[in-house]
């Protein structure tokens, strides 16, 4: 989905795109007067890049349109107001959410969580945490990750806390998921030392297993709730029939998995191929 001030982006570029083509210009035609890569005019006309203020004024000389540029600075300081609260909106609400993690994480006796496409959080080498969460920046287009990444690292000393326990469920496709260069061997490597934690439960469920239940997303099962984290938000889920419906859940997708000398091999074996 488009965010608003994408699409005033999109409107923006749309606007400069007839001033160029008023003006009879083609886009190489424009980049050599004004001194620039032909590509950079496409990223303006596309959306790809905001133009500077020094850019604007530029392309309103060349295109004959300066009786327009008071109006399209305002237009573009007021779009450059937009993206930075919207970019602030989606780090707060990044930030809530481990937090919110965190505090159920804290509170829990026993956790379960089930993953099909990446590791679990808490079970996230710094490497990969930052390879996970720079793609996510990347698609919500925020730029400031390591706080992120500092409060999900600091979030795995609960795996060490006396009194409590947990069962990890990853699909085998999360350990072939490629989510940066040379990340996966270490990130598999530390799946291998967690995995004999007296108080820790790793499954892995192989690709080709024969499928008594079809898993629909990744979740975790807390004492009190239950988090889904979805594209726009992770989503708790606190009615005791709810949780009981997701801890059957993993109860059927665990009688799927391959634990202890098995679970070493596949994850041993995805290793060699990282």
């Amino acid at each position: 989905m488009t965010s608003p001030v994408q699409q005033a982006r999109v409107v923006f570029g749309a606007r400069l795109r007839e001033f160029r083509k008023d003006a009879g210009l083609t886009g190489r035609d424009l980049a050599r007067a004004a001194g620039w890569a032909e590509s950079k005019v496409s990223r303006f006309e596309r959306a790809r890049r905001a133009p500077s203020e020094a850019d604007l004024r530029q392309w309103c000389r060349l295109t004959g349109s300066l009786p327009q540029l008071p109006d399209l600075l305002a237009g573009l300081r007021a779009i450059q107001d937009q993206w930075d609260e919207h970019r602030a909106l989606v780090r707060a609400r990044i930030n809530r959410g481990q937090v919110a993690w965190g505090e159920l994480e804290e509170a829990a006796t026993q956790t379960l969580w089930y993953e099909q496409w990446v590791i679990p959080g808490l079970l996230q080498t710094a490497a990969y945490a930052r390879a996970v969460l720079t793609l996510a920046a990347n698609e919500l287009q925020i730029s400031d990750i390591e706080s992120t990444i500092r409060t999900r690292l600091n979030r795995q000393h609960v795996l060490y806390a006396v009194g409590k326990t947990w069962a990890f469920l990853i699909e085998e496709q999360a350990l072939m998921t490629v989510v940066g260069p040379g990340v996966l061997a270490g990130q598999i490597d530390r799946l291998l030392a967690l995995k004999s934690l007296p108080n820790v439960s790793l499954g892995i469920i192989p690709a080709r297993a024969e499928r008594g239940v079809l898993p629909e997303h990744s979740f975790a099962v807390f004492d009190r709730a239950v988090m889904v984290e979805t594209v726009t938000a992770d989503l708790p889920f606190t009615e005791p029939h709810e949780i009981n419906a997701y801890r059957r859940k993993f109860d059927l997708l665990s009688q799927q998995a391959r634990y202890g000398g098995f679970a070493r091999r596949i994850l041993t074996d995805a290793a060699n191929h990282a």
